[in-house]
């Protein structure tokens, strides 16, 4: 019913399409507005289809919305909570952090490792969990499966422990190890997800990667570099590459 009404949009219309199609609260949203656009000039039998349209849209949003409310903290206690160590590939002394989550999908995850590492969430990440990539899917990507469709528990499913990699600034490549380190059952009176440890600041963003930051901090500690002044103006001042604030991160996480 959906396909035959011409106001739709046409990306919408390819989700449709698909063999399990997902869409956003907002786009649930439109195809409601659409559809009750539809039932104006409608005939009597396909007016009722229409309506008995709309009411499964609407089962959708309501489902939709109660699990967002029985996931808010207080209402509802998670299951299962993964410790996880997230390590910054190919830099010496190791930046990490360590971060407890509950049972969440990786697009979630992602929310949590940009504010654990202290990134700005302005490049394209992906994750690669033995081998197969997961990100925020594209019709035109077939090779990228949505991070929203699978979770940790399905990651973490079975005794192997499974080789995860999230990469981040597809130009810079950061690489992050996640090692899942413990398995536990939640704490009374503590939100998830929360940060435990971590040593050593983030690099500031377009920096040029692993290799473009050993530069950049050898540039920041000698004030005779060449390309002392340069950095320090981009920075906009002072940097301090052994700087982590854990307060700061899990003030941040508990928005999350």
């Amino acid at each position: 019913m959906l396909m035959m009404i011409p106001a739709i949009d046409e990306k919408i219309l390819k989700k449709l399409a698909m063999e399990k199609p997902k869409l956003t609260v907002g786009e649930v949203g439109g195809l409601l507005m659409a559809v009750a656009e539809a039932m104006i000039d409608a005939p009597p039998l396909q007016c009722f289809a229409l309506i008995m349209t709309a009411k499964s849209l609407m089962d959708c949003l309501e489902a939709e919305v109660t699990g967002a409310l029985e996931s808010t903290p207080g209402s509802a206690r998670p299951s299962v909570v993964y410790r996880l160590r997230i390590t910054l590939a190919d830099i010496e002394p190791a930046i990490w952090r360590l971060v407890e989550v509950p049972d969440c999908s990786l697009g979630e995850l992602h929310e949590v490792i940009q504010i654990a590492m202290g990134w700005q969430n302005s490049h394209m990440h992906q994750f690669v969990v033995n081998g197969k990539h997961f990100g925020q899917a594209m019709l035109d990507d077939l090779d990228i499966e949505d991070e929203a469709d699978i979770r940790l528990s399905q990651v973490f499913k079975g005794k192997k422990k499974p080789r995860i990699v999230y990469e981040y600034d597809f130009g810079d490549s950061w690489q992050h190890e996640i090692a899942l380190e413990k398995t536990l059952e939640p704490e009374p009176k503590v939100e998830y997800p929360r940060c435990l440890e971590g040593a050593r600041a983030c690099p500031p963003e377009d920096c040029g990667g692993a290799w473009g930051y050993a530069d950049f901090l050898e540039a920041m500690a000698d004030p005779k570099h060449e390309n002392h002044r340069d950095m320090k103006e981009w920075i906009g001042g002072k940097f301090d590459p052994e700087k982590f604030d854990l307060n700061a991160v899990n003030r941040e996480l508990r928005t999350v």
